[in-house]
């Protein structure tokens, strides 16, 4: 792992952690703070996806969909959603959003594809606060998973809930499984990040150089909270150890040379997230 990708996830690992206190009002473990980072790395890379510069969103988090007049005025002029940069480019110059949304394309296995607006923040700690309200607040399921062992419980539970869709349209599980193997590895990634030295030389992610992340737990349970019998019962929080890669003491005992891992394609998420 290079230094500015550890100073990468270190930093954006300091603006979730302070979002999570202010809205959560208590402190995450190790485990659910990898974790949620690592569903935002996936769904928009942590707001830094390419096309969607100084946006800020977390997670790929919509906003709204097309008016009737806002679709019709796209078909009126030939401008299909077909995935592409000039599509993006030849809609928004016609359609023009409100200062906190951005029009982006999207699919999903039911409505194919098609254009939205997703939500657009001033800073990475509006946008942290919002994709910590979508998925935490808005789904107790998923905080409850966070500090299962198997990131396939929080991936269940996001898929339960609606987070996303997935591209198997007969096939739940194969779902859920896609999107938990994306998760974890970014999950080991953003783990092994908080547990080495902060580089010496600030990248340029780094705005606030606020360093090492504060000691933390690597997990804690949460009770479940919402109606009794939504999801199974393997939603209980597990015992079971943390990653052992993830000590607490950052006081340098990782040396990271080169590249140490195989950085999956970046994909965006199938489906509106609400």
């Amino acid at each position: 792992m290079t230094p500015d990708s550890i100073t990468r996830y270190q930093s954006k690992g300091h603006v979730v952690l302070s979002a999570w206190r202010s809205l959560l009002g208590d402190t995450p473990s190790i485990r659910a703070l990898a974790r949620v980072m690592a569903i935002a790395e996936f769904e928009s890379r942590l707001g830094d996806a390419r096309g969607w510069a100084n946006e800020h969103n977390w997670g790929a988090i919509k906003k709204r969909g097309l008016s009737a007049l806002e679709d019709a005025t796209l078909r009126g002029h030939g401008i299909t959603p077909d995935g592409s940069d000039a599509a993006v480019v030849a809609a928004r110059a016609l359609l023009h959003g409100a200062p906190d949304e951005a029009l982006h394309t999207d699919r999903s296995p039911g409505k194919g594809p098609h254009f939205a607006w997703f939500w657009s923040f001033a800073s990475d700690a509006d946008a942290a606060r919002k994709f910590l309200q979508v998925l935490l607040l808005q789904r107790p399921h998923v905080r409850a998973a966070l500090d299962n062992q198997d990131v396939t419980d929080v991936a269940r539970a996001m898929f339960v809930s609606h987070y996303y869709e997935g591209d198997s349209t007969d096939d739940p599980e194969a779902n859920i499984r896609a999107y938990a193997a994306h998760v974890r590895s970014y999950e080991t990634l953003i783990a092994n990040a908080f547990s080495a030295p902060t580089p010496r030389v600030m990248s340029p992610h780094d705005v606030t150089a606020a360093g090492a992340l504060p000691s933390l737990p690597d997990t804690q349970a949460r009770p479940v909270a919402g109606p009794s019998g939504y999801l199974p019962a393997v939603f209980s929080p597990s015992s079971a150890p943390a990653f052992a890669s993830t000590a607490t003491d950052t006081t340098g005992v990782h040396v990271f040379v080169g590249a140490m891992f195989l950085i999956f394609g970046q994909l965006l998420a199938k489906g509106a997230h609400r």
